[in-house]
């Protein structure tokens, strides 16, 4: 996955829905809408960018 702006809306398996608060050199800080505030990896492989195809 490439760099995500701020503002981004993702989504975890785990954590539900959520928007990238910040981005560091290898972490994102991101609210979820169910999981509350959490860093992760850019790396990792579970978070998936919503679309607005997403939303219907």
């Amino acid at each position: 996955m490439n760099e995500l702006a701020v503002g981004t809306r993702v989504s975890h398996p785990v954590y539900g829905e959520g928007i990238i608060a910040r981005s560091h050199l290898t972490i994102y800080e991101i609210f979820f809408e169910r999981g509350g505030k959490s860093e992760m990896s850019k790396y990792n492989e579970d978070l998936r960018l919503k679309t607005k195809s997403d939303e219907h």
